[in-house]
């Protein structure tokens, strides 16, 4: 299992503090938005999930800090990225779409079918390639799975790479700060998207574990069935299928997420604003737990 976690600029120690010092300090899930497909007949790979990044000691400024929930990518686009203007910003990139071997990718937090992901270049990565296989290979994702493998080089389309699990920092599902996923546990996130198949009778590849999108099937009984990255999760959207009659769209990527752990001494002085944008909800060690589920502003008091 990769490193999951990272001290970024804006840590606590990064400034000399140790933990427990006096310093305002916070654990940061930034989840980024998903890419999305392409139509057919430019490729029918799955796209990357949005970047992923466990902070621990980020320290928080005294000015109200804006918060950025990338949005999921429309057609044939990458995700948007999400951003913590704490002390020192943080951020993590939206995701890439595929186009093995048809179109060119762009790279993203991870990257579509045959894309690169890490664009941001962080250390541990916010994400990894998508799989370079013809006939569709799945979405990257953020676990150092490079998604599914495809026709030839297996029977059937690729799935998306499979998503974080986010329990170690900020607990398991149900927790009302976990908005479900119907793809796999609530406390994952930032799965890829699935490859539609190509001129056959096969069913689309499944996303990926944490939101990924599958892809669409082939003509007959299992045509169509491809969907976006969920929301809030990050995932990427399912590819495209194509067949007689039956050329479809791809699937648009998931909306990102972010989650903002304050222990129990700091969170009394820190809200959301605007209530839309978020809520908090008590953790059951002490901490709290505050969820931004659109774009919105932590502020301290």
């Amino acid at each position: 299992m990769p490193l999951l976690t990272t001290r970024g600029g804006a840590s606590a120690k990064g400034y000399g503090f140790t933990a427990g010092g006096g310093a305002p300090t916070v654990t940061v899930l930034l989840v980024a938005g998903g890419g999305a497909g392409f139509p057919i007949p430019q490729t029918n790979t799955g796209s990357g999930a949005g970047g992923i990044r466990i902070l621990e000691e980020v320290l928080l400024s005294d000015s109200p800090m804006t918060v950025t929930i990338g949005g999921g990518g429309p057609l044939s686009s990458r995700g948007s990225d999400s951003s913590f203007a704490a002390d020192t910003p943080i951020s993590c990139s939206g995701g890439g779409t595929g186009g093995y071997p048809y179109t060119p990718t762009q790279p993203g937090g991870s990257g579509g079918g045959g894309g690169t992901g890490n664009v941001g270049g962080y250390s541990p990565p916010e994400g990894f390639p998508g799989y370079a296989g013809f006939g569709g290979g799945g979405g990257g994702s953020a676990t150092g799975s490079v998604g599914g493998g495809a026709f030839p080089t297996v029977p059937g389309p690729g799935a998306g790479g499979a998503g974080l699990d986010c329990s170690p920092f900020f607990g398991s599902a149900p927790q009302p700060w976990w908005p479900s996923l119907s793809n796999g546990p609530s406390h994952h996130r930032a799965g890829g998207g699935g490859a539609g198949f190509l001129s056959s009778l096969s069913a689309g590849g499944l996303g990926g574990i944490g939101g990924g999108g599958k892809g669409a099937g082939g003509p007959g009984s299992v045509a169509g069935g491809g969907s976006a990255g969920e929301t809030n999760s990050g995932g990427g959207g399912g590819g495209a299928a194509q067949g007689p009659a039956i050329d479809s769209p791809g699937y648009t990527g998931g909306p990102g997420f972010m989650l903002i752990k304050a222990p129990a001494d700091l969170a009394p002085s820190l809200g959301i604003s605007p209530a839309p944008a978020g809520a908090s909800y008590p953790h059951p060690d002490g901490s709290t737990i505050f969820k931004f589920t659109s774009s919105g502003t932590l502020t301290r008091s």
